[in-house]
């Protein structure tokens, strides 16, 4: 009798470096350019996700697919001026 592994599927995943770094292998920090060129791209490759966000901090986030690699800046407001009321009804 042969078993058969089920892989299980992840829509989206949010890593921040230090998980993506080890999520690919490397026991050092992502270097810039290792971010943007290949370690999205491998992950991508290497598992079954479809979208993968990076938290990069202060910096925003990098947002890949198979397709595409584009980083999101952070948006900028103070807590003090946000005001926001939102009624959630059942």
């Amino acid at each position: 009798m042969v078993e058969r592994q089920q892989k299980s599927r992840v829509f989206m995943l949010k890593p921040n470096l230090g998980e993506l770094s080890s999520l690919c292998g490397s026991k050092n920090p992502i270097s810039a350019i290792e971010l943007e060129n290949t370690c999205p791209k491998k992950f991508l490759n290497e598992h079954d996700c479809e979208i993968l966000v990076v938290s990069l901090g202060a910096k925003g986030a990098l947002l890949a697919t198979k397709n595409l690699m584009e980083h999101i800046s952070r948006t900028h407001c103070s807590a003090k001026k946000v005001h926001c009321e939102r009624v959630i009804a059942w």
